[in-house]
C-alpha cells in the first residue's frame, strides 16, 4: 500500500476507535440508569460491584490471582470514597441545603409543603440504607 493509504487507514481506526470511547462513556455518564429497586436497596452496590467482576473474569480471561486483585483494588477503592465522603459530609450539607432552598423558593405553597414530605421520606430512605449497610458490613 501506498503511505496514503496507510494515513487514511490510520485516521479510520482512529475514529472508530474514538467512537467505542464515546460510546463507552455515554454508556457510564450520560445514560441514564434505572432507579434501584425498594426490594434490597442497601444491595445495589454490591450487586454492580459482583456484576463488574463477573464481566471483566469474563471478557477479560481473568485467572483467580487476578480477581483477588481485582476485589483488593475496589475494596481500596471503596474505602477511600466513604473516607472522602466523610470528609467532606459538611461541605456536601451545605450544597444540599442550598440546592433544596433554591427548590422550595420556586415551589408554590401547596408544593412546598408536598417537596418537604418527600425530602424527609428521602432523608428516611436515606437513613435506613445507611443502617443497613453498617449492619450488613458489621457481619
Amino acid at each position: 500500500m501506498r503511505p496514503v493509504s496507510w494515513t487514511i487507514a490510520l485516521y479510520f481506526t482512529l475514529v472508530f476507535a474514538a467512537g467505542i470511547g464515546v460510546g463507552v462513556l455515554a454508556q457510564r455518564y450520560v445514560i441514564p440508569v434505572p432507579l434501584r429497586t425498594e426490594t434490597h436497596p442497601a444491595q445495589g452496590s454490591d450487586r454492580f460491584r459482583q456484576a463488574m467482576v463477573e464481566e471483566l473474569t469474563k471478557r477479560l480471561h481473568l485467572d483467580s490471582g487476578q480477581v483477588t486483585q481485582l476485589q483488593a483494588v475496589l475494596d481500596q477503592s471503596r474505602k477511600a470514597f466513604q473516607d472522602f465522603r466523610e470528609r467532606h459530609k459538611d461541605e456536601m450539607k451545605v450544597i444540599y441545603d442550598r440546592q433544596h432552598e433554591q427548590i422550595a423558593a420556586i415551589l408554590r405553597a401547596d408544593q412546598r409543603d408536598a417537596y418537604e414530605k418527600l425530602r424527609a421520606e428521602h432523608e428516611r430512605h436515606e437513613h435506613e440504607e445507611d443502617a443497613a449497610k453498617k449492619g450488613h458490613h458489621g457481619h
